[in-house]
């Protein structure tokens, strides 16, 4: 996923997590639903690894688990010809 930058030197960052992610449902056919959520454009800069978004994680079941998305890159502030 990446999420869109203002005033940045590149118009979008990668979004990933801290963490290796688990989650558990009652069965292994269980379908599950997942949206990425951030109060956004986010504006620049930004450093690598701030948290910047939320994944939303929704089970058929009703399961849910909220997680910190994290900048996968810098992004700097966007000089004169960018």
């Amino acid at each position: 996923a990446s999420a869109r930058v203002q005033g940045g030197d590149a118009r979008n960052v990668e979004l990933t997590v801290k963490k290796p992610l688990r989650f558990a449902t009652t069965s292994s056919s269980e379908r599950l639903s997942a949206t990425v959520a951030y109060s956004g454009p986010l504006a620049a800069p930004i450093e690598q690894g701030a948290e910047v978004a939320t994944l939303r994680i929704v089970s058929a079941s009703g399961l849910s688990a909220e997680v910190p998305l994290v900048a996968a890159s810098a992004v700097g502030k966007a000089g004169p010809l960018d």
